[in-house]
């Protein structure tokens, strides 16, 4: 299983951590997710961090440099 956290690139503050509510889903295509951006900063750049749990129970954070900027 998956899931997403958002990092503000400015502040390093983690503005969306890791946790039931951010489960990816997946369809026969690849795996996603759906954010609203509505409370994010405008002008401001976050980065994505996702999580993959393995069925051994290990987690990794990947962290493969998907970033993005709000703009109004």
């Amino acid at each position: 299983s998956g899931s997403y956290s958002i990092k503000d690139l400015a502040t390093g503050d983690t503005i969306i951590p890791f946790s039931s509510a951010t489960t990816m889903s997946y369809d026969n295509t690849s795996n996603y997710f759906e954010q609203w951006m509505n409370t994010f900063e405008p002008n401001r750049a976050y980065k994505i961090l996702i999580k993959i749990k393995y069925d051994d129970g290990q987690e990794v954070i990947h962290d493969n440099d998907f970033e993005f900027k709000v703009v109004s």
